[in-house]
């Protein structure tokens, strides 16, 4: 599995809801000794400017901050050898195979530098936050106070 950045992206919401990502797995090898066919990789296309972390220790990964750029996250599993492999001068026709191996599982946590498009300035008590919060998914906290944007809020708008 590969995260590769692309310019032409902006948001992480595509993988909001994608829980896993999960790479196809490789052919079987058929008969004749013949082998089995490698899977394609599994590219995940991501913004520039995104963090990958650990998400249980908070440590960055790779800060994939240059455009095109390829960051190979897992590895796949090594096929077992069939039964040709076992195959002798005395076993000519084995009934047994070896398995192969398990491919690698990552769990990350995927955060983007996000540099804001439109920003809102205005009077204390004019319905900023109100507004920003009903059409984004962020709940700022609202309240009846002389400057309520102590930390600014970030939300992203998907148009049509």
């Amino acid at each position: 599995m590969y995260l590769q950045t692309d310019a032409n992206l902006n948001t992480l919401s595509e993988y909001r809801h994608k829980k896993l990502l999960r790479a196809e797995d490789g052919e079987r090898g058929g008969t004749n000794t013949c082998h089995g066919a490698n899977a394609p990789d599994l590219i995940i296309r991501v913004p520039v400017g995104t963090l990958v972390k650990n998400p249980d220790t908070d440590e960055l990964i790779v800060d994939l901050d240059k455009k095109g750029l390829r960051y190979r996250m897992c590895a796949g599993g090594r096929g077992g050898y069939g039964n040709a492999n076992f195959c002798s001068s005395t076993r000519q026709a084995p009934a047994f195979a070896e398995l192969g191996d398990w491919a690698i599982t990552k769990e990350i946590r995927l955060e983007l530098k996000l540099v804001a498009d439109v920003g809102i300035i205005g009077i204390p008590s004019a319905g900023k936050s109100t507004l920003i919060s009903k059409i984004t998914n962020v709940s700022p906290k609202i309240g009846d106070y002389p400057f309520t944007t102590l930390v600014p809020n970030l939300g992203v708008l998907d148009h049509k």
